[in-house]
């Protein structure tokens, strides 16, 4: 049984679909839509109504060639039949991409950040010239360090900063 939204959302001739239809031909079809990847057809069918039936519930995410996602999740009843509703993730799924875009350029940004804060740190070589005896721990808690310092020779010796940015 299927509602009235299946065959749009799936794409079917609504011909197509009868009562009684087989789970492995519906499959088969969407196979020979492409939707499950590229290989032999029948496999590729049988291999969905496999895990379709694999547990007692599973679930995955589907598209079917469109613009759409779906949440299709799959229920083994206690009399022996099988129950797969589809649910429409598309908003949440772009709402995913937009996010992971955001990410990645504040992610790009707090390493373009950290590139500029590295280069201003003075260079192991300033500092022996300046000192004859020192070492060094600069460990930013995360990528960008809140703390950072500064080396200015002078006529007199040299001046050390260690700046804290609270």
């Amino acid at each position: 049984a299927w509602n009235a939204h299946y065959p749009n959302m799936l794409h079917l001739d609504k011909e197509f679909l009868k009562r009684g239809l087989p789970l492995n031909d519906i499959t088969f079809e969407m196979a020979k839509k492409g939707i499950y990847g590229k290989g032999d057809l029948r496999q590729l069918a049988d291999q969905r109504v496999k895990a379709l039936w694999s547990s007692s519930t599973s679930g995955t995410d589907l598209s079917f060639g469109d613009e759409h996602s779906y949440d299709v999740q799959s229920t083994l009843t206690p009399n022996g039949g099988l129950v797969i509703t589809y649910t429409d993730i598309t908003e949440r799924k772009n709402a995913e991409r937009i996010i992971a875009k955001a990410m990645a350029m504040v992610h790009d940004s707090i390493q373009y950040a950290s590139r500029i804060q590295r280069s201003v740190l003075p260079a192991h070589d300033a500092l022996s010239e300046c000192f004859d005896d020192h070492f060094v721990i600069w460990e930013p808690k995360d990528v960008v360090g809140g703390d950072i310092y500064h080396l200015r020779s002078c006529d007199q010796g040299a001046l050390l900063m260690v700046t804290d940015c609270t």
